[in-house]
Formats: C-alpha cells, structure tokens, sequence
C-alpha cells in the first residue's frame, strides 16, 4: 500500500508537489534529501509549506483505499530538525 503525498504552499494557497510513497518516513526522508539540502524555495521559506497525505492505494491492482482521508503530516520546517539538516544561510539581496 502506497500514500500519496501533497505538499501544500501557505503563500499561493496551491499543491506545489504531489508524490507516492510507501510510508511517512520514505517520503520525509526523500523530500528532505531533495528539497531541503539547496537553496530552493522550500529550503529557504520552509515555513510557508506543509506535507499532506492524501489518499492511500494499492499500487499493483491501483484500487484506492477510500476508508482513509487527507490529513497534515507536519510542516516542512520540522523537518530541518527532525533530520540535522542545516538551514541554509539566507540573506536578502543588498545584504
């Protein structure tokens, strides 16, 4: 069984990402090691984002688990420290 897993945007209220998993950890371990080691907008304003699970399915007869709804996992931002990820260092331009 695989979770589909959305990360949502505060700022322009919109789904910026939607990706499958196996579990919370798969995905919070690979959108850390993807998204927060750089100086992307995720890394950089992760405070305006959020990971949502959105549905459950089977990924080998592609049935959907409908028992099972949307739900926040965390914030991106918690993720910094839940992994010793270093924040990257952000200074406006001028500075």
């Amino acid at each position: 069984m695989k979770t589909i897993f959305a990360i949502f945007d505060r700022k322009t209220n919109s789904c910026v990402l939607c990706k499958d998993a196996f579990g919370v950890d798969e995905f919070e371990r690979w959108f850390s090691t993807v998204f927060l080691r750089g100086d992307g907008m995720m890394a950089l304003y992760p405070q305006d984002y959020d990971i949502y699970s959105l549905i459950d399915f089977d990924d080998e007869t592609m049935t959907v688990d409908h028992s099972v709804s949307s739900k926040l996992v965390c914030s991106v931002d918690e993720l910094f420290d839940v992994f010793k990820i270093p924040r990257p260092n952000f200074a406006p331009s001028g500075e």
